[in-house]
């Protein structure tokens, strides 16, 4: 990625669909094991900040954890 400055909505954006493109990646995979699981839930949780954003509604992510299968 280029080095350049972000706005704070262009950042909290590129984060949240890092974030989102990653867990989508993580829970198609076939088989998950302790450290994939870690991951999926550090990602979710990380979600669930960016929850508190108000342009995270674009998203349409009403439950994360629900979303992501996390219990």
């Amino acid at each position: 990625m280029p080095k350049r400055i972000f706005t704070e909505e262009e950042l909290l954006t590129y984060l949240a669909e890092y974030l989102i493109s990653s867990l989508d990646e993580l829970t198609r995979c076939p088989t998950t094991d302790g450290f994939i699981n870690g991951e999926i839930i550090a990602y979710v949780d990380c979600l669930e900040i960016l929850n508190f954003w108000k342009g995270f509604r674009r998203y349409g992510i009403v439950d994360i954890e629900k979303k992501y299968q996390i219990e």
